[in-house]
């Protein structure tokens, strides 16, 4: 029977001390509210949701990046190649792509060729911000014009053919707009 009465009287403690907690809610103060200072209470966050205002931005572009196209003055034994490349699905500029320009290399039998390029050699350069690009330093001699991505690499074609660049010493070749597919949103057709 003693063991009941002990039971008993637990339970009357119990019930005696849970009913001493205050009726605040834990949801908006904490015990540092009675000194003047309320600190919120952290609840689980759902999927998706930050503990703080999000809000997307893009970082600023460093400024050698926001520098317009400087067009190289041609050397006595080499020319300077220029253009603007323009996306052709929907004429916005390629900017920030690597062009190169590449040899035509014919096959046995001909007439069959394929396009050659040195990744470290060959003339390149990178577009800006507009599309822009200038290719100083390039030897003489007729070139296709390349956009190339570490995805893929994509000559610039004009009405159907490859668009051939014919550079001379001592001159600056213009291409002009050049339209290309974009190969960051291209869609392989494999």
């Amino acid at each position: 029977m003693t063991s009941k009465l002990m039971c008993l009287l637990l339970l009357a403690v119990v019930i005696t001390a849970c009913s001493a907690i205050p009726t605040t809610s834990p949801s908006t103060t904490s015990p540092s509210s009675a000194q003047g200072t309320e600190i919120p209470i952290l609840k689980p966050l759902a999927i998706g949701e930050y503990p703080y205002p999000f809000e997307v931005t893009e970082p600023p572009l460093p400024e050698y990046l926001q520098t317009p196209v400087q067009i190289p003055t041609p050397g006595k034994d080499t020319g300077v190649v220029t253009g603007s490349l323009k996306n052709i699905e929907d004429g916005e500029p390629l900017k920030f792509q690597t062009i190169y320009l590449g040899k035509k290399v014919y096959l046995t039998p001909p007439p069959d060729y394929t396009y050659h390029v040195y990744q470290n050699t060959s003339p390149k350069t990178m577009s800006d911000l507009n599309g822009d690009f200038a290719i100083g330093e390039v030897p003489e001699g007729e070139y296709i014009i390349m956009v190339w991505t570490p995805f893929g690499a994509y000559v610039v074609m004009d009405e159907g053919t490859e668009l051939m660049a014919n550079v001379k010493p001592g001159q600056v070749l213009n291409l002009g707009v050049l339209e290309a597919i974009d190969p960051m949103k291209h869609e392989s057709s494999q």
